[in-house]
């Protein structure tokens, strides 16, 4: 017994002895010893794992650190995306977003950018009349791209129901690949079996809304620009399933943000339904409230609060005076741009006004607000998403129905893992004249 103590108390000697060295180590040795930070988290990556497990990566961030730079996304840069995006891949082929070599993924982007030109986009919203269908809007952009609509808003729901409404069939889906963000740093081949996994046994109905825009390929859409492209069957289906992840469950939290705020702040609806209500121009995007309560929705939504991760180009590079080696993987939070305090004072509040100063205090804003990324390698579909945004906040703030609302929570709570997950997966609006039901935004 005495020997066994023995030995256990000189394992336990040599494992602590074992740890100061390595901690010793990376404080003063390790090649980036001279990078400031946190201590915790230069002699360990197991800090990290655990905020980001718990998704308060994009909060810790804030909490240690002043924004730097985000040049690491400005085109021609150098800065390559890293290995944790194939994490992103569907069926195990890499999509637009997740790709990470250039070639790869420019040959595809091209293939369909010209779908998201603004003429295009509002060419195609006008000829279906999205104002007079607004209550089926999403649905009905989704057929520009695919030349079928999802059919997520015909699917059954029991409005006089006083239990929730039925969620759409794609719904478990997504919320299975926006979970997955905690998982992100895991090697991808535990990635892929946890996912595997997860969707077989929370998402029966997986894929129902994609099996629905199959059958026809014609050559303007989406799809059929893929395969005119050269890319394989798997490859598209790929890329199609990534594109409904990130077309909808971004768009929706970011639609379902403003209207939140929206109902919360009278003056700033009341103000904006004046200008909608008088104005005649066709293109939205040019009246300046407007503009304004989107951007600032697009500020406060935060689809991707965590750092878009890239890899420093082999010879180096300086950030802020201080030196990184090439290999390491480095990335700016945009959490922690869209709440700098000295670029946007109380930076939680919902306040469209911010955005309406002169030019020059609105060009320091924009440099720390990326909601769609920087460089060649931001979000391909952004005139797509702000065009589903304008026209679905104007036509809902004409029709008033906003009014006498009110929200169940007095805030949003976004969990900040890769991607911004709402609490509960839904923002409720409450009218008191239907105390029967709830109407609820789903993420």
């Amino acid at each position: 017994m005495l020997l066994g103590v023995t030995l256990a108390a000189d394992a336990s000697t040599l494992l602590c002895i074992g740890l100061i060295t390595v901690a010793i180590y990376r404080l003063t040795v390790h090649r980036l010893a001279h990078v400031p930070g946190p201590w915790i988290f230069c002699i360990s990556s197991i800090p990290q794992w655990i905020i980001v497990l718990l998704g308060t990566e994009p909060q810790t961030l804030a909490y240690c650190h002043r924004p730097e730079s985000a040049s690491n996304y400005v085109a021609n840069a150098g800065f390559m995306k890293d290995g944790r995006y194939r994490n992103f891949d569907v069926n195990g082929q890499p999509t637009i977003y997740s790709a990470i070599d250039k070639a790869y993924r420019d040959k595809r982007a091209k293939a369909v950018l010209s779908l998201f030109a603004p003429v295009r986009i509002r060419e195609a919203a006008g000829a279906q009349n999205v104002q007079q269908y607004i209550q089926q809007f999403i649905a009905r952009l989704a057929s520009y791209m695919f030349d079928k609509s999802y059919g997520a808003l015909n699917e059954a729901v029991n409005l006089n129901s006083r239990s929730p409404p039925t969620k759409f069939s794609e719904s478990a889906w997504l919320q299975v690949i926006a979970a997955f963000g905690y998982y992100s740093m895991f090697p991808t081949w535990l990635f892929s079996r946890m996912l595997s996994l997860h969707l077989a046994i929370q998402d029966r109905l997986w894929g129902a809304s994609m099996r629905r825009t199959e059958p026809t390929t014609p050559a303007h859409t989406y799809r059929g620009r893929l395969r005119t492209a050269g890319v394989t069957e798997d490859e598209v289906i790929g890329i199609c399933e990534g594109s409904l992840f990130a077309g909808t469950s971004s768009t929706g939290q970011t639609l379902a943000t403003i209207l939140f705020h929206l109902v919360r702040h009278a003056l700033v609806r009341k103000r904006l339904h004046q200008e909608v209500g008088i104005s005649s121009s066709p293109d939205l995007q040019s009246l300046p409230y407007l503009r304004s309560v989107i951007t600032e929705g697009l500020r406060l939504a935060m689809t991707n609060p965590a750092p878009l991760i890239r890899a420093v180009p082999d010879g180096g590079c300086h950030i802020d005076g201080v030196y990184l080696p090439g290999r390491i993987s480095v990335g700016a939070s945009i959490y922690v741009f869209h709440h700098d305090p000295d670029v946007f004072p109380n930076s939680f509040a919902f306040s469209p006004e911010r955005w309406l100063a002169d030019e020059t205090d609105c060009a320091t804003r924009e440099l720390c607000y990326f909601p769609f990324g920087l460089g060649s390698r931001s979000c391909i579909r952004r005139n797509l998403a702000l065009q589903e945004l304008y026209e679905a906040v104007a036509a809902i703030v004409k029709t008033g129905v906003l009014e006498g609302a009110s929200t169940c929570e007095e805030k949003i709570i976004v969990n900040g893992c890769f991607n911004g997950e709402v609490q509960g997966h839904a923002i409720d609006i409450h009218w008191p004249i239907r105390e029967s039901r709830s109407n609820k935004v789903c993420m």
